[in-house]
């Protein structure tokens, strides 16, 4: 299964089904027709896992990317294999905890980050999880974001973050009395992280796109206060979702008939994608942009 797109690469998973975190991982340069299998998870980093909770409808676990240059890439990488490294992240949300572990191919290790409890990351939420509590992941500025809910009650809802300098989870403020249908976080520059938030159309109502910004946080230390910047009204008509983010614009995708759609973050223009998009179900959204640099040397 395809899980996730970065830098014209993807990452598929295939579940063994001899454990909770014995899923084959392979990261894939189609450009090149090229690709690297991971190591397994170590037994002792797996150990952590228990019990882990559906997602995406087909898997115990999530698996992404993660910007590469982790610590102490830079020293392993030489004659231009820094431009093909890569961190992969598994992630498994437990019924009393959230487990998470990373893999460095400039290392060719994983190695695991803390694991917080539900309680640690929203007090709201029950110590057992019966569903998973995290929703849209986004990324901005060097952490990975989730909005957790108190299920059963969806208003009761925490930003969750994933620090990649710290490798921790701790949670954050958000714009309060807001629960998007969805959300992505963009960075906007100057240390300022922005949260474009999407209110779904009802009874022949706009879709709604909000965009909230805040200074960027010292390590999670010091909640800032989010301030609305800008609301923009989508077409009454359409159901939309987010695609991502890519050179600086949110990617928005209609019901088929409507298409694509781009909207620029600083001038709040919105552009038709020329494309096509598959209707059908998929387990996920992913994005593919840019020509990546090969996933091995130059051979002759």
């Amino acid at each position: 299964m395809v899980r996730d797109a970065c830098g014209g690469r993807f990452v598929l998973d295939r579940d063994e089904g001899t454990g909770p975190a014995s899923n084959t991982i392979a990261v894939c340069d189609p450009l090149f027709r090229r690709y690297v299998l991971l190591p397994p998870i170590p037994d002792d980093l797996a150990a952590a896992v228990d019990r882990p909770l559906r997602v995406n409808g087909e898997r115990g676990c999530d698996v992404f990317f993660a910007p590469s240059g982790g610590e102490g890439e830079e020293a392993l990488a030489v004659a231009g294999a820094a431009e093909s490294s890569f961190r992969v992240i598994w992630m498994a949300q437990c019924r009393t905890k959230l487990v998470a572990f990373v893999f460095s191919s400039a290392s060719r290790q994983w190695r695991a980050t803390a694991s917080p409890s539900w309680r640690d990351l929203n007090p709201r939420v029950r110590p057992v999880a019966e569903r998973s509590p995290l929703h849209w992941r986004s990324y901005a500025y060097g952490c990975f974001y989730w909005f957790c809910s108190g299920l059963p009650y969806r208003w009761r809802f925490n930003l969750i973050v994933l620090d990649m300098g710290r490798m921790e989870f701790y949670r954050v403020a958000h714009p309060a009395r807001y629960m998007p249908e969805e959300f992505a976080m963009v960075e906007l520059g100057e240390s300022r992280r922005g949260m474009f938030m999407l209110f779904g159309g009802n009874y022949n109502e706009n879709s709604v796109l909000q965009l909230f910004s805040s200074n960027r946080p010292n390590h999670g230390e010091g909640a800032s206060e989010w301030v609305l910047e800008n609301r923009v009204s989508l077409s009454p008509t359409n159901k939309f979702d987010m695609l991502g983010v890519a050179d600086g614009k949110l990617l928005l995708q209609g019901t088929p008939e409507f298409g694509c759609m781009s909207l620029d973050f600083k001038t709040s223009q919105l552009q038709r994608v020329r494309g096509m998009i598959h209707p059908d179900y998929y387990p996920m959204l992913a994005l593919y942009t840019g020509y990546p640099p090969s996933l091995s040397l130059p051979t002759i």
